[in-house]
């Protein structure tokens, strides 16, 4: 499987100083609007439209990239099993970085999605 995971949300929950439902469930929401957008962003990479070369061929790497969430943490991944071939390359093909890029690009988005259901408490 290759993916990222998007993590740190227990010490933001423990910085927040009370663990109310209410409080968690902000840190849910967070956590669902974070996979859903880096699902679409790394997508939008491997379809060409960010700086990584396009990785569509039949379209199945593009359909197999999934994310899912929790209170903790959010995972967007790609159980194709040459995924991993384009995120690190081989030694016949450069690396195609969808996921690590996207993530890279995106860590100010990822926080202002926290901040945001934070700031709504």
């Amino acid at each position: 499987m290759t993916g990222v995971i998007v993590t740190g949300v227990p010490s933001t929950r423990l910085k927040l100083k009370f663990k109310n439902s209410k409080s968690i469930s902000a840190v849910e929401n967070a956590m669902k609007k974070i996979a859903l957008y880096m699902e679409g962003e790394i997508k939008s990479s491997i379809a060409g439209e960010k700086a990584e070369p396009t990785s569509v061929d039949t379209g199945a790497f593009l359909n197999s990239v999934k994310s899912e969430s929790s209170t903790d943490d959010a995972i967007i991944f790609s159980n194709i099993f040459y995924a991993k071939h384009l995120e690190y390359g081989t030694s016949r093909m450069n690396e195609r970085r969808h996921f690590r890029n996207s993530l890279n690009r995106n860590k100010e988005k990822i926080k202002s999605f926290i901040n945001s259901e934070i700031k709504k408490l």
